[in-house]
């Protein structure tokens, strides 16, 4: 039963998806034919009881694709400005851009947070290779790397923070 509760968690976690999305993006993600290779190791080193070097690959590749998200937001944010310009004048342009600015911060949050895990991570990998995986301050380093949805929370509120300033300055 743990295990079904451990793979449900897996499949929903937005992280993973994050960086499988970004995975299959032409020009930033792995070759086709590493894909089922790092897709495995990511959906093995999301649960807790991975491995603690695929554990490291895991959250660097969720903090690599927030970060790839964000610049390809950044990047939207000019089409969009133009696009919402067109039908809605100068005030759209505003519009568009601060959306753009918005789902900027979003990604850049989830990047942060994801990077603070990954210092965890490190820590319970150097951990596991000195005392070993049974030792009760390597569980609680695994404990406090796992990536979590509730981390969105956090995410939502910068990105309608930003939103909300962009707008106001607008």
């Amino acid at each position: 039963m743990a295990a079904s509760a451990e793979d449900r968690r897996r499949r929903g976690s937005v992280h993973l998806a994050v960086a499988e999305a970004v995975d299959r993006l032409p020009l930033i993600g792995v070759p086709s034919w590493l894909r089922p290779i790092t897709g495995s190791v990511m959906e093995s080193a999301a649960g807790s009881q991975a491995d603690p070097e695929y554990r490291v690959f895991y959250v660097r590749s969720v903090t690599i694709a927030w970060l790839w998200l964000a610049l390809l937001s950044g990047f939207l944010m000019v089409p969009l400005a133009y696009v919402v310009h067109l039908f809605a004048g100068e005030r759209g342009n505003q519009i568009g851009a601060a959306v753009g600015l918005a789902l900027c911060f979003f990604c850049l949050t989830g990047a942060a947070y994801a990077m603070w895990r990954e210092c965890f991570a490190l820590l319970a990998r150097h951990r596991a290779k000195t005392h070993g995986v049974l030792d009760d301050r390597y569980e609680k380093l695994v404990r406090h790397a796992t990536l979590r949805n509730s981390s969105l929370v956090l995410q939502v509120a910068v990105g309608a923070f930003t939103l909300y300033v962009a707008l106001a300055n607008g």
